[in-house]
C-alpha cells in the first residue's frame, strides 16, 4: 500500500481581482487624459487652464488667453469691502459702498490678444485668489465670499447679496488664502459673445456666468487688507482676414460626455476653499475625478475605446 503524504500545504495567498483586460485597479489611471483635460475647464488656476477650449460643436479655429489681474483691496473709512468680479472680455471689476453696487467697471484688459486681436470670445473658467495682507495683530473682522448675478454698471443699483447663489463668511486671521472660483449657470457659458469695447467701462456682463463677490466687514480702517490675483480664461475667434488668423488652432472634437461631467463637477465644487492652493487643489482634482468615473469611464467603455481626442492646443 503506497505511502501517503500528509505534509499540510501552505496556506494560499489572497489575490486581488484582475482588472478587466486592458485596464489598471485604479478606475482612473487609464483615463488620466480625460481628468486632467477636464480639470483644465474646472480648476481656472491650473497650469492647462490657460490653453483649455471647449469640446463642443461649431467653434472652428480658435486661440486661447489667460489674463490674470493683481488688485490691492483697500477696506473703507468703516472697515468694509465691496467688490464684484463680473464676467466680461474688458474691465471686470466693480466695487460699491456698503455692498450697493452701482458706476462703471474698472481694471482693464484692454492690451490683451483677446481684445486687441478678436471678434468673439468665451471664458472657460474664472477665477480669483484672495491672500490676506494683514498681520496677526491687525486681523480683525470677517470676509464673505460668493457667486451670483452679475451687477449692472451704470446708474442701476444692485445690492448685495440679494441675488447671489452661494455664499460663505470667514473670519480673517493672518495670512489666510482663499480660493473662490465662479460657475456656469446656465448654457449660454458655452455661447459666443462680441468682443465689444465701444461701451468701455460700462459695458454689460455676458450672460452663463457668474459674478465672484469679496465682501469685508470690521477690518482695520482705510488699510490694504487683500491682494487678490483675478484669473480668466478665453477662448476666442481672430478674423479669417487678420494675418493672426494662421495662429488659431482646430477645435477639439465634440465630446459630449465631457460636457456632461463638466457641468456635474461645477455643481459639487465649492465656490470658495479657504487654505492655500493644496488644499484647494486636492478638493477640485477629487470632485472632477468622480465625474470623469460617473460620466467618462461608463461611456468610454460602452463604445470600446480608452481614449478621446484631448483639447489642449
Amino acid at each position: 500500500m503506497p505511502k501517503q503524504n500528509h505534509k499540510q500545504r501552505p496556506p494560499q495567498r489572497a489575490t486581488l481581482r484582475r482588472p478587466a483586460a486592458g485596464y489598471s485597479a485604479d478606475p482612473l489611471s487609464d483615463y488620466t487624459e480625460h481628468h486632467d483635460n477636464l480639470l483644465s475647464l474646472v480648476d481656472p488656476f491650473c497650469s492647462d487652464a490657460g490653453s483649455a477650449k471647449v469640446p463642443d460643436i461649431g467653434a472652428g479655429r480658435t486661440m486661447t488667453e489667460q489674463v490674470r489681474f493683481l488688485y490691492t483691496a483697500v477696506s473703507d473709512a468703516s472697515g468694509g469691502l465691496y467688490l464684484a468680479f463680473v464676467p466680461k472680455v474688458d474691465n471686470i471689476l466693480l466695487t460699491s459702498a456698503a455692498g450697493v453696487y452701482s458706476g462703471t467697471y474698472s481694471l482693464s484688459n484692454s492690451t490683451s490678444l483677446v481684445v486687441t486681436a478678436g471678434t468673439q470670445y468665451r471664458i472657460t473658467s474664472m477665477g480669483v485668489k484672495i491672500m490676506s495682507l494683514l498681520s496677526a495683530t491687525q486681523s480683525s473682522g470677517t470676509l464673505a465670499t460668493g457667486i451670483g448675478l452679475a451687477p449692472p454698471s451704470g446708474s442701476t443699483t444692485y445690492t448685495a447679496p440679494d441675488y447671489f447663489n452661494e455664499w460663505s463668511v470667514h473670519p480673517v486671521g493672518d495670512a489666510t488664502e482663499w480660493h473662490v472660483v465662479s460657475k456656469p449657470d446656465s448654457t449660454e457659458s458655452l455661447d459666443w459673445n462680441t468682443v465689444n469695447t465701444s461701451d468701455g467701462t460700462n459695458e454689460t456682463p455676458i450672460e452663463g456666468w457668474q459674478a465672484i463677490f469679496v465682501q469685508g466687514s470690521g477690518l482695520p480702517v482705510s488699510t490694504s487688507s487683500f491682494l487678490i490675483e483675478a484669473v480668466y480664461n478665453f477662448e476666442f475667434k481672430i478674423s479669417p482676414s487678420s494675418a493672426m488668423a494662421k495662429l488659431c488652432t482646430a477645435q477639439p472634437v465634440y465630446n459630449p460626455q465631457l460636457l456632461v461631467a463638466r457641468n456635474e463637477a461645477f455643481n459639487q465644487v465649492n465656490h470658495t476653499t479657504v487654505g492655500n492652493r493644496d488644499k484647494f487643489v486636492r478638493h477640485v482634482k477629487q470632485e472632477v475625478g468622480k465625474a470623469v468615473v460617473k460620466h467618462v469611464i461608463p461611456f468610454v467603455k460602452k463604445k470600446g475605446i480608452k481614449a478621446i481626442a484631448k483639447f489642449l492646443v
